[in-house]
């Protein structure tokens, strides 16, 4: 996966999105994207700009990390009471080499709602580190690219639960939290 870091770049330098539209001249879109990390792929006159006017090279703006989800499936959804929703969790890569992110996952509201209306949560994750092969996952990402993981992860809980939530803010713990038994850690790929 692609790393953008404009956003931890700007907030460094502290420089505010609408400075950087007017110092270079880029669409507040095409900025906001990027900042969002929510862009298909940027041009290369508006890198070369970026580059340029923030002083960085274009290996600084974009970090690779050789982990690509293949699949997020959520299993076993309780609905505890009205104000919680506990849930299992299985992370797959694309990459063969990299362990599953088996982890636990708590929906609390958090009595907010957004602008559209839907209600806000608060999600609390622990994952399973009862695997060598978890752990050894966990440990080979990125500050960066655990935070892009977990903002895939925050994007697919939002679009399984009915009805339709929204994630305030999620955080994650490293615990022993065991898979359910039907659900299973799974150990088969290699080292």
């Amino acid at each position: 996966m692609i790393i953008n870091n404009l956003s931890e770049i700007l907030g460094r330098k502290r420089l505010k999105i609408s400075n950087v539209i007017k110092e270079t001249g880029i669409t507040r879109p095409t900025l906001t994207s990027l900042y969002y990390d929510k862009s298909k792929g940027i041009n290369f006159d508006t890198l070369n700009t970026l580059c340029n006017n923030l002083d960085i090279t274009p290996g600084e703006l974009f970090t690779f990390c050789p982990a690509d989800i293949s699949e997020i499936k959520v299993n076993s959804i309780n609905y505890d009471s009205i104000d919680e929703i506990t849930f299992f969790c299985k992370v797959t890569f694309e990459q063969k080499n990299i362990a599953p992110l088996n982890f636990a996952g708590l929906l609390q509201p958090c009595n907010e709602k957004d602008a559209s209306g839907k209600d806000l949560f608060d999600l609390v994750y622990a994952f399973d580190l009862e695997s060598e092969k978890t752990l050894k996952t966990l440990n080979s990402f990125s500050e960066l690219a655990m935070a892009k993981i977990e903002r895939q992860i925050e994007e697919y809980i939002e679009k399984v639960f009915t009805p339709p939530i929204k994630i305030s803010g999620g955080f994650y713990e490293t615990t022993n939290t065991p898979a359910p038994a039907d659900q299973g850690a799974d150990e088969s790929p290699t080292e």
